[in-house]
């Protein structure tokens, strides 16, 4: 017969904290947190993994710099990555779901410590054209996949501002293809017309004299596209109008920006986001206080992740 109490143990509810004073952390948070899983509302263990590639890609004992998911059509999926080859080289590949990466989609780009990989699919313009898949890599003239072909072209018809300095980063938004971050030209963004998303005729400056770049843009919502800098500088372009010339520019942040072009992800009716600082936010914070006192999500709960991501993250 049972005589007592029954004692529940909070296990971790509140997640890793990177708080280094151990006098602060509570029960309910954990101070190491390797491969673990919140999904459902429980605790387990993430997930392994396989090795899918059963020969060193060329030979080369060196990182794939970004990789997609790529169906070009129904029922036909490949997988794209980007390799590097060498200390200033990489290139790309295609896989057919064999492991082996036998087709190379491109010869040698130039690939640095600094490149980093973005992928946007787009095309279909009209029924009988191909859905296309456009690589962004900062180091390269944007590139494009057409359909399930073999080899990788430039952009049909790139801005002259492209001839030396290449954009880092694009989406699909309104229909349109949206694009930024060419050194030359680093507060600008350019577009195409809804009927080919290969032909970049318009663009737009975006707060010049405010942060150093635009790292990033994203289509959040309808009309709404979003333009991130690095360091500080976060805008919202809206494109409601049909016409071009009567977009308008605002300014949702000067005092927060984007560590980088991968530093964003959705969440459902939000974005995720982190500063150079290390820095996790809300974009509906941003957007609610502007640049006035609101609190990193990364801070919520005293969980203090900017003191782990500084710790552990290379900027």
């Amino acid at each position: 017969m049972f005589i007592g109490e029954i004692a529940s143990i909070p296990l971790g509810f509140l997640g890793l904290t990177g708080n280094k004073n151990m006098a602060t952390v509570g029960v309910e948070q954990l101070t190491i947190a390797r491969n673990i899983s919140y999904f459902d509302e429980t605790i387990s263990k993430e997930g392994g993994c396989e090795q899918y590639n059963p020969i060193t890609l060329g030979g080369v004992v060196l990182p794939i710099l970004g990789g997609w998911d790529w169906w070009p059509s129904a029922g036909v999926q490949r997988m794209i990555i980007f390799h590097k080859t060498g200390l200033s080289t990489g290139a790309l590949y295609r896989d057919d779901g064999s492991g082996t990466f036998v087709t190379g989609l491109s010869g040698v780009m130039v690939a640095n410590n600094d490149t980093y990989v973005h992928f946007v699919e787009a095309g279909k313009e009209a029924a009988a054209n191909d859905r296309k898949l456009f690589i962004y890599t900062g180091t390269n003239q944007l590139k494009v996949l057409a359909g399930d072909g073999v080899t990788v072209s430039d952009v049909a018809t790139p801005p002259a501002d492209w001839a030396s300095e290449f954009p880092l980063t694009g989406d699909i938004h309104d229909n349109r293809q949206f694009a930024a971050g060419n050194g030359n030209d680093p507060h600008r963004v350019y577009y195409t017309p809804a009927t080919d998303h290969e032909n970049f005729n318009g663009s737009l400056s975006i707060y010049p004299g405010e942060g150093e770049k635009i790292v990033r843009v994203k289509s959040f919502r309808k009309g709404r596209l979003l333009v991130f800098k690095n360091p500080r500088g976060i805008y919202m372009v809206n494109t409601e109008d049909p016409t071009d010339t009567n977009w308008t520019v605002s300014r949702l942040s000067q005092g927060v920006g984007l560590a980088g072009p991968g530093a964003l992800v959705d969440i459902d009716e939000d974005l995720l986001f982190m500063d150079p600082a290390g820095y996790i936010h809300l974009l509906s914070a941003v957007r609610e206080y502007g640049d006035f006192g609101f609190q990193p999500f990364s801070e919520a709960n005293g969980s203090s992740m900017d003191t782990f991501f500084r710790d552990n993250v290379r900027a």
